[in-house]
């Protein structure tokens, strides 16, 4: 009987919406290949306690890569400080099966991404055309995402489209993909550091909630004050006390295609 080709996964927070919908892909293409897969999380995004730290750490560490056939990282998930490179330096010594990575990029190996970049161009597209916007602010996030340059790439197409200059004064990098984010950005319109906008595009939707929340305490009324966009599609959109408008991404055709790919390195067909 044919060996099965066994495919790892390493991830975190399997609990999470993204990484839900990334492992429906790749699961679901596994079984139409007729591939297992074998998926090693952990259940924090960080702790202050290094004892945490090195337990979830360890379940990297039960991983015997002679034993799979194709290996598939989910940086983004990983939070724990220094845990993605930590990884990568460890697949680059002991790993001899093809890995490939997942919207984010490697020193070592290739990646897939997400297509981003057209959704938050239709946003911002629907922030212009529809309400009329020019001043439109961009909240951001670390300029080493995959996620954050396709996105920022996108916001930036739909305004020169429409004749808008890239005001790059009106793009911060300083989001953290989470509510605080958010909540910072909004301390800074609220002082008067960043001047208020028309309408704020968010990179992802925690960043959206926690901006519109915090405006909120400050007397704000959104979207009347001021419209703000996010992205992911959460569940948590859906109960936020204002209009948030979304999109949800098709991260369920990255896992499909991350399959693909590697399958492809693994077979050469």
């Amino acid at each position: 009987m044919k060996k099965r080709k066994l495919i790892g996964v390493l991830i975190s927070e399997v609990e999470e919406l993204y990484q839900q919908k990334l492992l429906r892909g790749i699961i679901t293409q596994c079984y139409g290949l007729n591939y297992d897969v074998a998926i090693f999380s952990t259940f924090i995004k960080d702790t202050g306690l290094p004892e945490y730290k090195r337990g979830e750490k360890n379940i990297y560490n039960l991983v015997n890569y002679d034993r799979f056939d194709g290996i598939i990282v989910a940086p983004l998930t990983l939070a724990i400080e220094n845990l993605s490179e930590e990884i990568e330096e460890t697949l680059k010594k002991k790993c001899k099966c093809p890995v490939i990575y997942v919207d984010k990029t490697s020193k070592y190996f290739p990646h897939i991404e997400t297509d981003d970049r057209n959704a938050m161009e239709q946003i911002v597209d629907h922030l212009i055309d529809k309400h009329g916007y020019k001043d439109i602010f961009c909240l951001a996030g670390d300029l080493k995402s995959v996620a954050t340059l396709q996105r920022v790439d996108g916001y930036k197409a739909s305004l020169i489209k429409h004749n808008i200059p890239v005001d790059e004064s009106r793009i911060s990098y300083e989001g953290d993909f989470y509510f605080t984010g958010g909540e910072k950005l909004a301390r800074k319109i609220v002082s008067g550091e960043i001047k208020k906008p028309e309408a704020v595009v968010c990179l992802n939707d925690y960043m959206a909630i926690g901006l519109s929340d915090e405006l909120l305490n400050y007397g704000f009324h959104i979207p009347e004050d001021m419209a703000i966009t996010g992205y992911d599609a959460v569940d948590e959109v859906a109960t936020s006390y204002t209009t948030i408008t979304t999109f949800e991404p098709p991260v369920v055709q990255t896992g499909i295609n991350v399959v693909c790919e590697l399958s492809y390195l693994i077979t050469g067909v």
